[in-house]
């Protein structure tokens, strides 16, 4: 028996890499790219740097479940036995990080500061949706090795603004995919 986990990491990786491939076309990328474990990504986890200003792109994992009989993107919600099941979901977020240039303290931030990052943060909306495009596109059934499992669906979700704190904003994108399971 293998520890590799061969149904939503590969995918999480791959969507990781369109997300960077999306960002950095752009002028101004992030300077930090991670797969991000637990309830959200914290923008603020160095004591040497401040990652949100630096830009901070990350996939993280935010949900896994059985699909339903009836179907994607439907979860099961019945009792069931795991090795029975055909097919599970993963709901992946897709997020970035920015920061309002705030200049010093004693002057109230100038407006073309907050239109600036509110450009910015629109310009990686765009590039969340290029990436996410990406990955329905290796998710093809003709993109697909011989030993790849594929997937059956998938699913572009909403894209939604974080909480501005300090001067930090972004927003966060949601993809859901059907993946067939080769533990099953």
């Amino acid at each position: 028996m293998s520890n590799a986990d061969t149904l939503v990491l590969p995918r999480a990786l791959e969507l990781l890499a369109c997300l960077q491939a999306a960002l950095e076309s752009n002028s101004n990328p992030p300077a930090h790219f991670r797969l991000v474990p637990g309830l959200s990504a914290d923008a603020d986890i160095s004591q040497e740097e401040d990652t949100c200003c630096s830009g901070m792109a990350w996939v993280r994992v935010d949900q896994l479940f059985p699909v339903a009989p009836d179907g994607f993107p439907t979860p099961y919600t019945q009792a069931f036995s795991v090795c029975r099941e055909p097919s599970w979901a993963a709901r992946m977020e897709m997020g970035v990080y920015r920061c309002v240039d705030m200049g010093t303290l004693d002057e109230v931030v100038p407006d073309a500061n907050w239109t600036a990052a509110a450009t910015q943060v629109l310009l990686d909306a765009s590039a969340m949706r290029i990436a996410a495009c990406c990955m329905q596109d290796l998710l093809n059934p003709d993109a697909l090795g011989p030993d790849d499992p594929g997937t059956f669906g998938f699913a572009i979700q909403d894209w939604r603004p974080v909480q501005t704190i300090g001067g930090c904003c972004g927003g966060t994108m949601l993809v859901t995919m059907e993946l067939i399971c080769p533990e099953c």
